[in-house]
């Protein structure tokens, strides 16, 4: 039986963190697909003032805005416990699924605003919506590069926070 090499441990935390976000990202491309083709197969018009689409684009512009903040805030709270190479892939892929997630959520609720309201002549546009978030998501996607440059980023940080006090 042999031991993991660090490595081989960097390279299957990698491995579990992408297989977490593709999960995420297929599971709002097929809600996406379902939306669509429920939505095209409706010979219901899109109402004249179509307010859940109204407050779902609102309620994304704010979680876009909020994203930022949290996985700042996220990164900074993980950054002050983070001393070990497995401890900074936990602080990383927490915060790439607590902002995914996010980002998730806004994808949802554009896609039910389309379900609800939407249709390709009138009211596309939490469908387009929803399209830029889960673009957003998959570049969220983890590579061995990233990781490693994330690391190098949030060290540098807990660094200069240390220098600082």
């Amino acid at each position: 039986m042999s031991t993991p090499t660090p490595t081989n441990d960097l390279d299957a935390r990698i491995r579990v963190m992408q297989i977490i976000l593709g999960a995420i990202v297929l599971g709002a491309v097929a809600f996406l697909v379902v939306a669509v083709v429920v939505r095209w197969q409706s010979d219901q018009p899109a109402p004249e003032s179509p307010i859940i689409s109204y407050i779902a684009l609102g309620t994304a512009l704010v979680i876009a805005v909020a994203y930022y903040f949290v996985t700042d805030a996220l990164q900074a709270s993980q950054r002050r416990g983070a001393n070990t190479r497995i401890a900074w892939c936990n602080a990383y892929q927490t915060t790439m699924i607590a902002g995914a997630a996010m980002l998730e959520g806004a994808v949802f609720f554009l896609l039910i605003a389309y379900l609800l309201e939407g249709n390709l002549k009138d009211n596309w546009t939490p469908l387009v919506a929803a399209l830029g978030f889960i673009v957003v998501i998959v570049t969220l996607f983890p590579t061995r590069s990233g990781l490693e440059r994330w690391i190098a980023e949030q060290q540098e940080k807990l660094k200069q926070e240390q220098a600082g006090r």
